[in-house]
């Protein structure tokens, strides 16, 4: 049970940053466009998985290990851009930011390959917070919805268009357009 429940960890975890990103973004996307991604980002995690069989035979430290090269991989763009924000003087170029992030999730690989297999003990704590990861974008999602429902279900209280009487005499307008150009003696 808990092997199977270690091999389906890194899936749940991947599929977090595309259901935020469909969460961010559902006004202006349909949930169909995310098949796509969520697709390849599930054959991907299974063919590391496979590959991280090669290495490890313990299912438990290559679904840890495939969990943080995910949070590396997905969170690489945000704290780019964060830096880039703060440090934009100091950091003139993305391949200076990706060389230190790279040697980052190496320190992190090989800290959760020394000590990760103490963490065996924690394999609900992890389920648990993938489980989560996706329940928040999901209700995001619904709350968006219901939102967008009940505003559709809301009666009109007036119209908003006004009956205009065609025989009474109407004002003259005058437009008065100030633009840049003026001339410079007035």
């Amino acid at each position: 049970k808990s092997k199977w429940s270690w091999f389906f960890l890194p899936h749940l975890f991947s599929l977090y940053p595309i259901a935020n990103l469909y969460a961010a973004n559902a006004i202006h996307l349909q949930l169909v466009d995310t098949f796509r991604s969520m697709m390849l980002i599930l054959l991907l995690v299974f063919l590391l998985q496979l590959g991280m069989k090669f290495v490890s035979k313990d299912v438990f430290l290559n679904s840890l290990l495939i969990c943080v090269s995910l949070f590396f991989f997905f969170s690489f763009g945000h704290v780019y851009g964060l830096i880039h924000e703060i440090l934009a003087h100091f950091v003139p170029r993305m391949r200076f930011v990706f060389i230190i992030w790279v040697g980052v999730w190496l320190v992190a690989m090989l800290i959760v390959a020394k000590w990760g297999k103490r963490w065996r003990t924690s394999a609900s704590f992890f389920m648990i917070v993938a489980v989560l990861l996706l329940i928040m974008p999901m209700v995001q999602v619904g709350l968006q919805a219901l939102n967008q429902y009940s505003n559709k279900q809301m009666p009109l209280k007036k119209k908003l268009v006004k009956q205009i009487d065609l025989n009474t005499p109407h004002p003259d307008i005058y437009y008065i357009i100030l633009d840049g150009y003026t001339r410079t003696d007035i």
